[in-house]
């Protein structure tokens, strides 16, 4: 959610595994990192590389992945069409194969979608941002319950290193919560800490209630139509 190691979303450790991506939610300790081993040798079909299904359009995957105990990533092309869905059954993680980026590298802008199903008010974590980074995406989108965040550059991300020392010096600006079922507290991005990230790197940053402004509304206004 790519070199040798590549950054993609949806965590405060360093989690790397040969092969193999994880992407863990937007709770600071509990967000999304991507370790790479070798690419993909061969094409795999869209089918093989997606285990869930909540619809084929954006809309209606924001909508259906919301109310998931359990962490789900999907990306979509710039223009809407979806490439994977796909899930560990984690409450905070989900691990993706190597094909899963063989196949977002071929795609300029793509959009990454994933739920956050922790019971709090998390943002974007340092690991999302610098995942989004990663693989130039063109939207970073969240869904919580209630919530969502959308992310993208006016002009082009940031660096990596730039995010993981902004983000790392602004620490204080984190809310700590204790969800139900961890064994310890978890940080997590609060809107006005993301404001400040977007301010300092020429991001636009929007953050909705679910009540306001539906995923159908956020769904055209970032493909159009």
């Amino acid at each position: 959610m790519a070199i040798i190691v590549l950054l993609i979303a949806l965590g405060y450790g360093a989690l790397r595994s040969a092969g193999a991506i994880w992407l863990k939610s937007g709770a600071e300790g509990n967000s999304n990192e991507i370790g790479l081993g070798e690419g993909a040798e061969s094409e795999v079909s869209l089918e093989a590389l997606s285990n869930i299904d909540h619809g084929d359009s954006l809309a209606e995957v924001m909508e259906g992945i919301r109310q998931e105990d359990f962490e789900v990533t999907a990306v979509f092309t710039a223009d809407g069409e979806k490439l994977f869905e796909y899930t560990s059954y984690s409450g905070d993680n989900v691990q993706l194969s190597a094909e899963h980026v063989q196949l977002m590298r071929k795609y300029d802008g793509i959009i990454r979608l994933h739920n956050h199903p922790l019971e709090c008010h998390a943002s974007f974590s340092r690991s999302d941002l610098e995942s989004l980074v990663g693989c130039h995406a063109g939207y970073g989108i969240i869904v919580s319950r209630n919530t969502t965040y959308v992310v993208t550059p006016n002009r082009k991300w940031p660096s990596v290193d730039e995010i993981d020392t902004f983000m790392r010096e602004h620490t204080d600006m984190m809310e700590v919560v204790w969800p139900p079922d961890y064994d310890e507290e978890i940080p997590v991005t609060t809107k006005e800490l993301m404001e400040l990230v977007a301010e300092e790197y020429n991001l636009r940053y929007y953050e909705w209630s679910k009540s306001k402004v539906s995923s159908e509304e956020v769904a055209r206004a970032i493909l159009g139509g």
